[in-house]
């Protein structure tokens, strides 16, 4: 995720952990479906504008979004330690 690095890197924050790219993911998604909605979002606009969300680049992570709504075919692992730290 070239493009969450070097936001990071902008603001000064620490190495991106799976809970920043899971969230970077989810607003780069969501900005990008509203910005195809015209006007007056509804929930059935916003739902129809992420379902056309076609092989979406967002900075090197591809989202693309089929009948059965998988969005993606990245899968990884992380491990919450007892001090609540993740672990990748």
């Amino acid at each position: 995720m070239r493009e969450l690095q070097a936001d990071a890197d902008a603001a000064e924050l620490d190495k991106p952990n799976v809970y920043m790219v899971e969230g970077y993911i989810a607003a780069r998604l969501f900005t990008e479906a509203l910005r195809r909605i015209s006007r007056d979002p509804t929930r059935a606009r916003l739902r129809k504008a992420i379902e056309g969300l076609d092989d979406l680049n967002i900075g090197g992570f591809r989202v693309h979004f089929v009948e059965d709504r998988v969005a993606s075919r990245l899968v990884e692992w992380g491990l919450i330690d007892s001090q609540g730290r993740v672990r990748e």
